[in-house]
């Protein structure tokens, strides 16, 4: 994990002293804990926007030739009310990340580029089909689905698979690409397990929600543009119920005991401000390049002790 905490560091990522584990549980085997204790109110991670990974801020060198421009792969998927924009921006971060690792499997490219770091086993392990209902329980939105109804969420999952790969090898023909480029449907499914699983909704352009978290900007804005986005150490924060056991929510609810969140840190965006002048009363943001100041920051709900597991209540 080294190279990983050197390329955030590249990045300008800023954070608390924070160590990556490994949890018993294999619908989330990552987790986060801090290396030294936090005060309630405290910023334990702070990520520049540009080292978020999400439909607006890959482009360039960063693309693998197996994938589809962006615009066009939104007017395939989303034709004839096929799906939505979100689940169409998720589709592309998955068609990306399985692009990607193949591309890197088949040629030099993993070894220069500056994404490799963030993308591996490591930072990414394998995700189980959460609409199992052994793994079910481990997402909040999925405990309460009946057998017939994660069966019905799995099959439009994977009819959505179906449909990305679909792209992915039309886009390919058409353009001359090697078929060792253009990811098997195994490694797609995959990679939107993981989209599914770790990413984390942002507003488009990284809207501002401070002074507020980004559940409350959501909440009084909802109508506001989310683009998914896998975001470095901050999309390794499980979501705080899902740390719970299914037995754990099982005994609450039988007792009838309302259940307490176990959160202890909340997910806001703001823009980091240069003051033009220290004696001017007037502040004056300073933006010199579109996005640059944007951040994406997690603060301690509570006093954190060195050790403690990170979990947010926001998924």
């Amino acid at each position: 994990m080294d190279a990983f905490w050197d390329a955030c560091t590249a990045r300008g990522v800023v954070s608390k002293k924070l160590t990556v584990y490994r949890t018993p549980h294999t619908a989330s085997p990552v987790g986060l804990r801090v290396a030294e204790a936090a005060k309630h109110g405290a910023p334990l991670i702070n990520v520049p926007y540009h080292a978020a990974l999400n439909a607006q801020t890959l482009r360039g060198d960063l693309l693998p030739r197996a994938l589809p421009p962006l615009r066009k792969a939104l007017l395939f998927l989303t034709r004839r009310g096929r799906i939505g924009s979100v689940t169409a921006h998720s589709l592309w971060l998955a068609c990306f990340l399985a692009c990607y690792g193949e591309e890197c499997a088949y040629t030099q490219h993993a070894l220069k580029s500056s994404l490799r770091p963030f993308l591996n086993d490591s930072v990414y392990p394998q995700l189980p089909n959460l609409f199992l209902t052994a793994n079910a329980s481990h997402c909040p939105s999925l405990r309460g689905m009946s057998a017939v109804e994660l069966q019905e969420a799995d099959c439009r999952v994977s009819k959505e698979m179906d449909l990305a790969h679909t792209m992915l090898r039309h886009y390919g023909k058409r353009r001359g690409i090697p078929s060792s480029l253009c990811p098997r449907r195994d490694l797609l499914v995959q990679s939107y397990r993981t989209v599914m699983q770790r990413a984390v909704l942002l507003p488009w352009n990284c809207e501002p929600s401070a002074p507020g978290d980004l559940a409350e900007l959501m909440e009084a804005s909802p109508d506001i543009p989310l683009i998914p986005s896998l975001v470095p150490v901050i999309d390794m924060i499980r979501p705080a119920h899902s740390a719970e056991t299914a037995a754990g929510s099982k005994e609450k609810s039988d007792s009838g005991e309302v259940p307490t969140s176990s959160g202890n840190c909340i997910l806001l965006t703001c823009v980091q401000s240069d003051f033009v002048s220290p004696s001017s009363r007037r502040r004056v943001i300073v933006e010199t390049v579109p996005l640059a100041a944007r951040r994406i920051v997690v603060c301690a709900t509570k006093p954190i002790k060195d050790g403690e597991e990170l979990l947010m209540d926001f998924e």
